[in-house]
């Protein structure tokens, strides 16, 4: 009997044990599944953020293709809105082979009816030119005026496609392939900075009349005005083209031609923070671009492509095309404004006073064979900033140690440009000097100098 009620009890203890160790268990993983759920929702919440897009820039010389500037040129990137380059050349083409006429009217489908904005809002079935929707596709970037030309070109969006990345290879853009006629994210569509600038000089020499459109000022669509929204139109120098482009996998982007005399420069820069901010690096990058092409155009001699990274040495510059005869060397009077050239020993370097207007005493420098070349390392707007880019350049090249600072002023087309440079160098130093600061990120360009001229 008492064994029976003995056995009872284990058995009671051992059913009591599992009920506890069931409701232990049940309370573990509900707090488990609530610990998960809040995992889940404060990720949610807090999603990790999207790689920054990668930075790419290329200023070339569209005349002979050499490179003034490269930074990841042959890096994967997306187009974005730049793709409408393309797809105006394609566009182009077609007029150029009366495919196409300017005055034609075009039907909206569907399909470029409901593409995202950017848009002109165009209507499923009704019609608008090929050259209003090429107005609209260079300023408003409108997409659905984008689609309307592809599909008149290609019959469907998706053919289009295929036939701009056949044009993409024929013009050498090996890296590029484009799944849209609009730029609209497609992680198929991608390109280089380096195919982009063969595009920009393509679109250029075989549409001369046609690329005029890119220089569009404004556009008037049904009672609405729509700006360009390349700002450098009109504010940078010798602009007259040609796109801009953004989406959040490219940053922002843009492809700018640039032509001052004879001179003509492509810039390409993608992965820009904001637009202004990539519209200032495209305008620092062609001012260096500029700079090192007038002192080349000086001296005869090959310029020394900049560093193929960014750096924080590109300067605020004035690029010139302007000849010697405009380099006024009097001596500065303050009022009006002259500065003469500089000579002073970069061992103790002496910056202007702050005074308004800025002067530094001029020397003559010995006439020995050992004075007769220099550096260029930059044009500025600004005495200032040419003397902050000599006085880095010293700390750079220790090679210059021994030179003096000249900082020219020269009128260009009514502006003014300070030309900063070190002379009074041997030859082989001032070449020695200009490795050293290019692998530093600085442009530099040596030059021969007459020792009695600092010019």
């Amino acid at each position: 009997m008492e064994a029976r009620q003995s056995g009872a009890m284990r058995a009671s203890g051992k059913s009591l044990a599992v009920a506890v160790g069931a409701a232990v268990l049940a309370v573990l993983l509900l707090f488990g599944t609530a610990a998960d759920a809040a995992t889940k929702t404060t990720t949610k919440r807090n999603p990790a953020p999207p790689p920054a897009p990668t930075y790419a820039a290329l200023i070339i010389d569209a005349a002979t293709g050499e490179e003034l500037h490269n930074t990841n040129a042959d890096d994967r990137v997306y187009p974005a809105s730049l793709t409408k380059i393309m797809t105006l050349y394609m566009v182009f083409d077609a007029l150029e082979a009366k495919r196409l006429r300017l005055d034609q009217p075009l039907t909206v489908s569907a399909n470029a009816a409901r593409q995202a904005p950017s848009k002109l809002y165009l209507q499923a079935g009704q019609t608008i030119t090929v050259e209003q929707a090429i107005l609209a596709a260079v300023t408003k970037s409108a997409n659905d005026a984008a689609v309307v030309l592809g599909e008149a070109i290609g019959g469907s969006e998706a053919e289009f496609a295929r036939m701009m990345t056949n044009k993409a290879r024929a013009l050498g853009m090996s890296q590029t392939s484009f799944a849209n006629a609009s730029g609209l994210p497609n992680p198929a569509q991608e390109t280089t900075a380096r195919d982009y600038s063969r595009l920009a000089v393509a679109m250029i020499k075989r549409f001369p009349k046609y690329y005029s459109f890119f220089a569009t000022d404004e556009f008037n669509y049904k009672g609405a005005v729509y700006r360009n929204h390349n700002k450098l139109l009109g504010s940078y120098d010798g602009t007259d083209g040609i796109k801009t482009g953004f989406i959040n996998a490219s940053g922002f982007n843009l492809v700018a031609s640039v032509k001052r005399g004879d001179q003509r420069l492509i810039g390409v820069v993608f992965g820009g923070r904001t637009g202004a901010q990539r519209d200032r690096q495209m305008e620092s990058l062609l001012d260096e671009g500029f700079a090192t092409v007038e002192a080349r155009n000086y001296t005869g001699s090959q310029p020394r492509m900049m560093a193929s990274r960014p750096s924080k040495q590109y300067a605020i510059a004035a690029a010139a095309q302007a000849s010697e005869d405009n380099i006024d060397q009097g001596s500065s009077d303050g009022a009006a404004g002259r500065v003469t050239a500089a000579a002073a020993t970069l061992s103790a370097p002496r910056a202007p006073a702050s005074n308004g207007q800025r002067t530094i005493t001029t020397a003559a420098l010995p006439a020995t064979a050992a004075s007769g070349w220099g550096i260029q390392v930059g044009a500025f707007r600004g005495q200032d900033a040419a003397y902050r880019q000599v006085t880095e350049a010293a700390r750079l090249a220790p090679k210059v140690n021994n030179a003096k600072v000249a900082i020219i002023k020269a009128n260009v087309d009514g502006d003014y440009l300070y030309r900063a440079r070190l002379v009074g160098m041997t030859e082989a130093d001032a070449r020695a000097a200009c490795g050293t600061l290019s692998r530093q990120g600085m442009t530099c360009v040596p030059l021969p100098v007459e020792p009695t001229r600092i010019n």
